[in-house]
């Protein structure tokens, strides 16, 4: 067995303080109110180029006349939260907040911008003024679940917990949708509520299965005690979410001192292996992972 081990742990990566919480957070960036396709589908770097372009474009053409049209309105608050979006992307965050300012000066009725600056606010650790936006976005738009979930992640990180789950519940009974019911489920497993958690879990995938929804649902049959369970769920999202995403799991499993992504890690980069490989890596990746659960910090 030793043998085996010290073959094919090389294989399998090491890992970073990067948890999950932080990959809940980010997906809830929002994208609407976009400039421009090539705007919005360049590469963070290149969208920016394109964006200022447009901004110019913009202020140089635009009459006197023009600019208090709607539509002049509506493209130049576009192209601010879209170029303040790449920014946050490339995590120049004070950036992103300015051109979130400026989206809010050319149109203070509009929830995209506010809820994007709530992000971005969040992002460098300022959660009130993060749950401020979200708070003025939803009243914009009350009906939109995002800001609830948004505000409610805000909430949880400022360790105000009440709050946190009244507006993720929020969030769930205006859309029941697999994101949102993952979303709740997640800081449920984070408070130690892992039963609750499970029941909010199994709602989520039963409608579907995405890389967040089965990471989650492994986290929480890891703290059940459900390893096998667990393993099967983590290979789920390694092929659901691709190699970057298989190294962000495991990186984030590591700090929790939970099950044993190096396996699934190694299972995806090797391809097909006879069953035999299987169990011997399996095994192993368990063996290691419980030597370094007795030194994890919990978190």
């Amino acid at each position: 067995m030793m043998n085996f081990c010290s073959r094919h742990l090389a294989v399998l990566l090491g890992s970073i303080c990067t948890c999950l919480g932080s990959v809940h957070a980010t997906e809830l960036v929002a994208l609407s109110d976009a400039s421009g396709d090539d705007c919005r589908s360049a590469p963070p770097r290149g969208a920016i180029t394109l964006c200022t372009e447009h901004i110019e474009k913009l202020e140089k053409k635009g009459s006197d006349q023009s600019r208090g049209s709607k539509e002049y309105a509506s493209q130049l608050y576009a192209a601010y939260i879209q170029r303040g979006i790449s920014f946050g992307r490339l995590a120049e965050y004070q950036s992103a907040v300015a051109d979130f300012n400026s989206a809010i000066g050319i149109k203070p009725d509009g929830g995209s911008a506010y809820a994007n600056r709530g992000v971005a606010h969040r992002l460098q650790g300022a959660f009130e003024k993060s749950i401020e936006d979200f708070g003025k976005a939803i009243i914009l738009e009350p009906e939109n679940p995002n800001h609830f979930a948004n505000r409610g992640i805000s909430n949880y990180k400022a360790k105000w917990v009440g709050r946190a789950f009244e507006d993720l519940e929020k969030a769930v009974e205006l859309s029941p949708a697999p994101y949102f019911l993952t979303t709740l489920a997640w800081h449920r497993y984070l408070s130690g509520n892992v039963v609750a958690a499970k029941e909010l879990s199994d709602r989520s995938i039963a409608q579907g299965k995405s890389y967040l929804s089965s990471v989650t649902h492994a986290h929480i049959l890891a703290a059940l005690g459900e390893e096998k369970l667990a393993y099967r769920e983590f290979v789920i999202a390694a092929n659901l979410g691709g190699f970057q995403k298989v190294r962000e799991m495991q990186k984030s499993l590591h700090r929790l001192g939970l099950v044993r992504a190096r396996f699934n890690e190694a299972l995806f980069m090797s391809g097909d292996l006879d069953d035999e490989t299987k169990d011997g890596l399996w095994k192993c990746a368990l063996e290691r992972c419980r030597l370094l659960d007795r030194v994890a910090e919990w978190k």
